[in-house]
């Protein structure tokens, strides 16, 4: 990661975390789940969220990394998609430009390939 969180933003990082650990015991219970991440404008949601795709992809210290997660980003803008595309790709030191996929008129893929995020 090129940069540093602050503290509020390393405690919803950790929340990210325990979100995902309860939805992974969920759907051991063949209950699917989905986890959202919302935050209010100007509290660093791209950074947050490059460093938990960082994370999740390749681990730290605490947990290994699982290369086949998928990420969807959502959002009802492409400029906004985009504009979030290239925030990643300059704070992230891990993740490979290839790795970030954009979602148009064009994509023609049966599924979403593991590591990967797409918008």
């Amino acid at each position: 990661m090129r940069a540093t969180l602050f503290s509020f933003q390393e405690t919803a990082l950790g929340e990210l975390h325990s979100a995902v650990r309860d939805a992974h015991a969920l759907w051991r219970e063949n209950k699917p789940q989905i986890v959202s991440f919302s935050a209010p404008t100007g509290s660093g949601k791209t950074i947050i969220m490059t460093a938990f795709f960082e994370e999740i992809l390749y681990g730290n210290h605490v947990e290994i990394g699982d290369p086949d997660s998928v990420f969807i980003w959502l959002s009802d803008s492409p400029e906004l998609n985009q504009q979030t595309l290239l925030k990643i790709e300059s704070k992230s030191d891990k993740i490979p430009v290839r790795d970030l996929v954009t979602v148009d008129s064009n994509f023609d893929a049966e599924y979403f390939e593991g590591g990967r995020i797409y918008f």
